[in-house]
């Protein structure tokens, strides 16, 4: 998968929405794969963040994200996902090698 691949399937499923609720929490995918969950609504950047999956992307691709991905905050970027979704895209991040990008455009 490309890293293009990558961020469109982050991106079909990001919807700012979930962090308005009515669930309780809201999760997040970050530059670095990390996947987090927050409590939403009104309560949203006002409590703790909780680590769910550590974030180890790769060196060429965390700078990709960084600059793709829809939310910017500090230094950081990440996209509202359906926490069904979160560990799965956390792992397609935490897991990409370039290796994957030359076989994937060797198959296109």
């Amino acid at each position: 998968m490309t890293k293009e691949e990558i961020l469109k399937t982050i991106l079909d499923v990001h919807n700012p929405k979930l962090a308005e609720g009515p669930q309780q929490m809201v999760a997040q995918i970050w530059e670095d794969g990390e996947f987090t969950l927050q409590k939403c609504g009104e309560l949203l950047w006002r409590r703790n963040l909780h680590m769910i999956a550590a974030g180890y992307a790769h060196p060429e691709l965390k700078p990709f994200l960084l600059l793709g991905l829809p939310i910017k905050w500090n230094p950081h970027a990440f996209a509202f996902v359906p926490y069904e979704k979160a560990d799965a895209l956390s792992k397609l991040v935490n897991n990409w090698k370039p290796e994957d990008e030359v076989i994937a455009n060797a198959t296109h």
